[in-house]
This record gives C-alpha cells, structure tokens and sequence, in this order.
C-alpha cells in the first residue's frame, strides 16, 4: 500500500480508524481509575443533584450554590446518566468527556480535509494519540467538550476565511477553489460559540477573537467578516445564551454572575488561584511532555509556517489560532495544563505539515550538527532558532524518560495489578523513542 493513499483513505474508513483509536485510548479504565481531581468530583456530584432535584436550572455541590461554570456540561452529564440508567457510577460521567474526544478528533480530521486534503489522516492521528486529550477524556471535566467546541468553531471560520482570502492574488502558491460556503457554516460557527459559553464561558469566543483579530490585523481588510453573517449570529448566540442566563440569574439573585465572573474568572486572571500559578513560558514546557512524541515537530512547524505566511493562508491561518491565545494563556497567573487543549489542534496540524515538508524533501534543512565556525557565521536570529530546537529536543528525551519510568511507578503506587497496562504503556513509548531517533538520523 502507496504512503498516500494510507494518509488519505476513503473518509469512512478513517471515521472508522479514528473511531476506534480514540475508544481504544479512552475507554480503559474510564470504570476502575479513581477520581483523583476535585474538580471532576464536583461535576459529577452537582450533576447527580441535578438528576435527583430535576432542578436544570440551578447548580448546587452539596448544600452549596455552585457558582463558578454555566450548565452546559451538568445538562450533558444528566443526558448520559439518563441514557446509561446509572447515576452512582463515574463511568456515566466521564462517557461526555470521551464523547468531546471523539468528536474534537473528528472535526480535525474534517478541518484537514479543507487544509491538507493530501494527508487529512496525519493531524487527527497526532491529536488522538495526543497524552493530553487522552487525560482529559478519562475525567468527567469541562476539557474535552470544551476542546470540540472551539474545533467547531474553528472549523466553520476557517471554511469562510480561506473561501474568501484564496481569492487573494497575494497567495498564488495554493488552490483557489470555488466558493461554497452556505449559509449553514456562518450559523455553525455561531452555534458553536453559543454551546463553547454554555458549558465554559468566554473561553470559546475567546479563541475565536483572537483569531479573527489576528487575520484582520495581519491582512488589513476585515471584509470578510460579513461572511460570517454577524447579525444573524449575534441573534442566534443571545437566544441560546440569555434564556438560562436569566433564569440563572433570578434564582440566584443576581449571584451567578458576580460569582462566575467576579470571583472566579477575574480571580484567575488576576493572581495564580487556588495555588495553581506558574510562570510564562510553563504551558510551552509542559507540551514537551503533554504532545510528546511530535512537540519538537510541530515546534519546527511553527517556523515553516511563520516564513510561508505571506504566501499561504492555511499557515497564516494556524498561526493566528495559535500564536495570540497562547500568548494570553501564558500571560494568565493562574495555569493548568488543559487549559490550552484547545490549542493543541494546531500543533497536530503543525507537525503534520512539518513531517511532510520533510518527507517530500521540500525544505532546506541545515546540517544537524552545526560546527563552531557555521554558528558563528548564522544570523542571530537563526542561532536562537538553533539553540531553541536543541533545548525541545533535550525536553524530548526527558519526556520519554519519563513516560518509560512512569507507568511503572504508577503500578508499584497503584498496585501491581496494573503492571500488565504499565509494561504495556512503557513497550508502546520505547517504539515511539526508537521510532523518533530512527527518523531523526535517518
């Protein structure tokens, strides 16, 4: 079988593939792993209150008012225990964040069909695999359905951007191909920023912001926003939004939002809550570990993608999804890894397109090994680059050290019932450690 035609097979048969992979990552365990975060604990209690009381309105933790988050992920955890019959169980809850996997992994796989329709499969499979999303899927969270909402909304912006901007004669690298946008894109897009604040406030439309604010400001032209046909979708976003809100906000009296946006929003913006603060730069470091094995990939990636910019709106695109929410992110005192799950799309897709462009032999790669005399001789800014890819691959390494000694001190800490799964874990990383040296020194 031709390489091509194992990255782009029939698009049922990589439903299917995708399917499997992500059930076959995220459902072990989703019974028998303890809940070790608070904050799944706290989903799932309110949300059995929820089922009990049949109040979907309000959000109460024991005797307690639960006013940090909207409803959206409680009414999703009372749907799968509705349609499971079992409320004590963890597994009932922690179905909607394998469910928000599922479904992020998908829409990549759609998006890299409009993006690279030559290898679709490449950047689905990196997120699937991605020890981030799978961690988020086993925990009965907001993360995972988070994710898929700002890769819906990502997905639909992306279909009229590029629709509009290949009409460009700016960019003639790429196809042009024929506009066909409906009306349904535009309304998707909205749809998902609607559902993005009903189950996680403004991170969604953040993103989303952000993003058309860097194209506009990088392209000059924000004409293209018509596309997205705004009154229509401010409308449809204040009716899914406003109807709860105001309920919320009656039962309440007025609390919900002075809670949510006052206490625990600006709280985190404003200082490291809850003991969870970190320095910029932590989100950058912790992906060496959390996109292991492709981080330092898709850290190339971004430089291919930053010299083909002006050219090519699929890179200016990626970047302006990437570049300024990760900036906030990592600006933000308060930090915990899944925070930028949602940026995380972009790195698959970053490393996918690096891992072709090194494939098909079509970038200039330096030597490997540079000699004292040739640095001396780069541009300061290409020895930055340098020594930068030096410090992502040396983060490579210790990842794996880490991953190979991790599941083996987790089944002597857990019990050794789970060594089987551990040595199981450890063979799959020390073939992706041989793997990644074998195509490192090729």
């Amino acid at each position: 079988m031709k390489l091509n035609t194992l990255l782009n097979p029939n698009p049922l048969l990589a439903v299917f593939a995708l399917t499997l992979l992500v059930l076959a990552l995220a459902l072990p365990g989703i019974r028998s792993v303890p809940v070790t975060d608070r904050d799944e604990a706290r989903y799932a209690q309110a949300s059995k209150q929820m089922v009990e009381s049949g109040d979907y309105v309000q959000i109460r933790f024991l005797d307690e008012a639960r006013n940090k988050k909207p409803a959206g992920i409680y009414w999703l955890h009372t749907l799968s225990v509705r349609l499971t019959g079992c409320k004590d169980a963890i597994e009932s809850y922690r179905l909607v964040s394998v469910a928000g996997a599922l479904l992020a992994v998908l829409l990549i796989y759609a998006l890299a069909r409009r993006l690279q329709p030559d290898a679709p499969l490449l950047p689905a499979v990196a997120m699937a695999a991605c020890p981030l999303l799978v961690c988020v899927s086993h925990a009965a969270t907001t993360d995972a359905i988070l994710a898929a909402t700002v890769c819906a909304a990502q997905f639909c912006l992306a279909r009229v951007y590029l629709e509009w901007r290949t009409q460009s004669p700016a960019f003639t690298n790429v196809p042009r191909p024929t506009p066909h946008t409906t009306r349904l894109v535009p309304l998707g897009f909205w749809l998902a920023l609607g559902v993005g604040i009903l189950v996680k406030g403004p991170i969604t439309p953040l993103i989303s912001s952000l993003t058309i604010l860097a194209l506009c400001l990088h392209d000059r032209n924000a004409r293209w926003l018509h596309a997205l046909r705004p009154k229509l979708g401010l409308t449809l976003l204040v009716l899914m939004v406003l109807p709860w809100l105001l309920a919320i906000q009656h039962a309440t009296h007025g609390d919900f939002l002075r809670e949510s946006m006052g206490h625990d929003f600006l709280a985190k913006a404003q200082g490291g809550q809850e003991a969870h603060g970190a320095a910029p730069g932590a989100y950058l470091a912790a992906a060496s570990f959390l996109f292991w094995p492709l981080f330092p990939l898709a850290w190339r990636g971004i430089r291919h993608a930053w010299q083909a910019r002006r050219t090519d709106p699929i890179a200016l695109f990626l970047l302006a999804w990437l570049i300024p929410a990760w900036l906030v992110f990592e600006l933000v005192p308060t930090k915990l890894p899944h925070y930028v799950l949602p940026l995380y799309p972009v790195l698959a897709f970053l490393a996918a397109r690096s891992w072709k462009t090194n494939a098909t032999g079509v970038a200039t790669r330096a030597a490997p090994n540079p000699t004292e005399g040739q640095r001396a001789a780069m541009p300061t800014g290409a020895r930055i680059w340098h020594w930068t890819c030096r410090v992502v691959d040396a983060l490579w390494w210790l990842a794996a050290f880490a991953f190979l000694a991790g599941p083996l001190l987790a089944a002597r800490l857990l019990g050794w019932v789970w060594l089987p799964a551990a040595f199981g874990c450890a063979a799959i990383v020390a073939g992706a450690v041989v793997l990644g040296w074998w195509m490192k020194w090729r």
